[in-house]
């Protein structure tokens, strides 16, 4: 997943704003993650909760990823 110009994601209502499979060779990058006014237990997953699969021979990278809470969407009315 590659975002230009810094593409933002907002979880809507209080779900995850990205989900990545547990799989080689994986790219994020890009992408700035806002949370939004409901909140949510993660804003970006990678790979499943408590897998020990290894992905040495082709890793999972995030680069240039960033998150704001607090951000922008607070001080918007409805």
């Amino acid at each position: 997943m590659l975002g230009l110009g810094f593409a933002t994601l907002r979880p809507v209502r209080g779900t995850d704003a990205m989900t990545v499979s547990d799989a080689d060779g994986i790219i994020v990058a890009g992408l700035l993650f806002d949370a939004g006014t409901k909140q949510s237990p993660v804003l970006l997953e990678v790979g499943e909760r408590g897998s020990k699969r290894s992905h040495a021979a082709n890793p999972i990278s995030l680069h240039d990823v960033f998150f704001r809470v607090g951000g922008a969407g607070v001080a918007r009315r409805r």
